[in-house]
C-alpha cells in the first residue's frame, strides 16, 4: 500500500521523535524522497523489534 507523502509524514510523526511541523520543513528542503525514506526506516525498525519479540517466546 502507497501512502501519500502527507499520509507518510503523520505516519512518521505517530512513530518518531519528529513533529508533523517539522517533517515538512525537512520535505521542503530534502524532497518527497528522504521523508519517504525515513517511513522505510522506520517500518524496517519496528519490523526487527517484532522479529526479536518473536523470538524471545
Amino acid at each position: 500500500m502507497d501512502l501519500s507523502i502527507e499520509e507518510t509524514i503523520e505516519q512518521v510523526a505517530m512513530n518518531s521523535r519528529w513533529s508533523v511541523k517539522q517533517l515538512e520543513l525537512l520535505r521542503k528542503v530534502h524532497g518527497d524522497e528522504f521523508i519517504k525514506s525515513m517511513f522505510v526506516l522506520e517500518c524496517d525498525a519496528e519490523e526487527t523489534q517484532l522479529n526479536d519479540a518473536m523470538a524471545i517466546q
